[in-house]
């Protein structure tokens, strides 16, 4: 109730949102189509779990910064190229004012996209890449030598990741690298970082409007 009262108000008074903020998920990749329908047969239909996502979009609600969750295509048999697609869908929408978070699979497809598009890049304020892996992500790899390195990065990454572990994610590479501009964010016991809540993300997206 209090969200539609919010809402109608700032319609109301044109009151224009302080920034943008993108979400992009996880997804599943494989090498071969043999190896996602063997992975399809033995998946077990998994239960809905209350998301930090949500959480941190409705946080963001109550300081005026506008959220939206892109639906990446086919995230169970992910390619690089279809996300690209539809990703730049969003993107003449994107500015000055656009934070990008990226979680998982989202995260290492970020680090992708804006390593290829410098000027996109440029234009942004900033990238949140979560539990996001380095390795055996085939068409979403790059080079070691293709990360880009700015303060304009935050990585987050829990110890106790079995999904991503820590020798695999982009945020070991961040850590290797020398003159490090990365922000860096190290937790001991966020797992995947599947949990209800996430008030650093929050935090850090929040604290340029402050």
């Amino acid at each position: 109730m209090i969200n539609l009262v919010l809402k109608k108000y700032r319609e109301f008074f044109n009151i224009k949102p302080k920034a943008n903020v993108y979400f992009i998920g996880g997804g599943e990749v494989f090498e071969k189509h043999d190896d996602y329908i063997t992975w399809l047969k033995e998946l077990k239909i998994r239960k809905s779990e209350k998301s930090w996502k949500g959480w941190v979009i409705e946080k963001l609600f109550f300081e005026n910064i506008q959220s939206t969750k892109i639906q990446m295509p086919c995230s169970w048999n992910a390619h690089y190229n279809e996300w690209e697609i539809w990703f730049e869908k969003y993107t003449s929408k994107m500015g000055s004012h656009t934070h990008l978070v990226g979680h998982s699979l989202g995260g290492i497809f970020l680090a992708k996209y804006t390593s290829k598009n410098p000027e996109f890049f440029k234009k942004i304020k900033s990238i949140h890449l979560v539990a996001a892996p380095f390795n055996y992500c085939f068409d979403f790899n790059l080079k070691k030598s293709e990360v880009v390195n700015s303060p304009k990065i935050f990585s987050y990454q829990s110890m106790d990741d079995e999904i991503v572990r820590t020798k695999d994610s982009l945020y070991s590479i961040f850590s290797k690298t020398k003159n490090n501009s990365v922000k860096m964010y190290e937790f001991e016991d966020r797992g995947h970082f599947l949990n209800p809540t996430f008030i650093e993300l929050f935090e850090n997206i929040n604290s340029f409007y402050q």
